[in-house]
C-alpha cells in the first residue's frame, strides 16, 4: 500500500517535469521563429525554408509528446486528484475538530502534507496552463508569399498541431481555474461535514 501511494505521488512529479520540458521546447520554437521573422525582414537568410520546416516539425513533435503524456498519466492524475480531494475533506474536517482540543505534532504533520500536496497540484495546473499558452502562438506571417511543396506540407503539419487537447482522461482541463474550483469544493465539503458534526453533537 505504501509503495503504491508513493508511486502515485511520484507520478505527479514526472507529470510536471515532462510538461516543463515541453514548455521549454515551445519557448525555444517561439524564440527561433521570432528570430527568423526579424532576420527575414532585415536581411537574407540562408536555408530559411529549411529552418522554418524544422521548427514547424519540432512544434508538431512537441504537441504529439504533450498529448501522449496527458494520455499516459491520465489515470494516475484522476486517481491522485480524487485521493487528494478525499484526503483534504476528511482530514480537514478531523483537523478542525482536533484543533479545538489543542495543537499536536500529528496535526502539524498532516497540515504540512496538505500544504505540500496543495502546492504540488497548483504547480501541475500552472504548467498545463503554460503549455497551452506557449503552444498556441502561431506565426502565420512567416508563410506569406510563395511556398514550395515541402514547406506547405510542413506548415499543414504545424497547423494541425495547434489544436492541443490536454484533457485528463477526456474529463477536464488542468488549469488554474480548475485548481481554484477544486479548493472551493474541498472547503465546501469540509464545512458541510463540520456542520453535520456540530448538529449531531448538540
Amino acid at each position: 500500500m505504501g509503495i503504491a501511494y508513493s508511486i502515485l505521488n511520484v507520478s505527479n512529479y514526472f507529470y510536471f517535469t515532462s510538461f516543463w520540458q515541453i514548455v521549454r521546447g515551445y519557448d525555444f520554437v517561439d524564440q527561433e521563429i521570432k528570430n527568423l521573422t526579424t532576420t527575414k525582414s532585415g536581411s537574407h537568410v540562408e536555408n530559411f525554408e529549411e529552418e522554418l520546416r524544422d521548427l514547424w516539425s519540432f512544434h508538431w513533435t512537441l504537441s504529439r509528446m504533450a498529448s501522449r503524456i496527458s494520455r499516459v498519466y491520465g489515470v494516475q492524475m484522476i486517481v491522485s486528484r480524487t485521493e487528494y480531494v478525499l484526503f483534504s475533506v476528511v482530514f480537514g474536517y478531523v483537523g478542525i475538530i482536533c484543533m479545538f482540543q489543542g495543537l499536536s505534532l500529528n496535526i502539524l504533520h498532516v497540515g504540512l502534507i496538505y500544504l505540500v500536496r496543495t502546492l504540488d497540484f497548483f504547480l501541475i495546473d500552472v504548467i498545463c496552463d503554460m503549455t497551452a499558452r506557449y503552444q498556441n502562438q502561431p506565426k502565420h506571417e512567416l508563410v506569406e508569399g510563395e511556398l514550395n511543396q515541402k514547406a506547405l506540407s510542413a506548415y499543414l503539419i504545424y497547423e494541425s498541431s495547434m489544436r492541443l487537447d490536454l484533457k485528463v482522461c477526456g474529463l477536464y482541463f488542468s488549469n488554474r481555474g480548475r485548481w481554484l474550483e477544486m479548493m472551493g469544493a474541498i472547503a465546501c465539503h469540509a464545512t458541510l461535514l463540520l456542520q453535520f458534526h456540530l448538529t449531531l453533537s448538540k
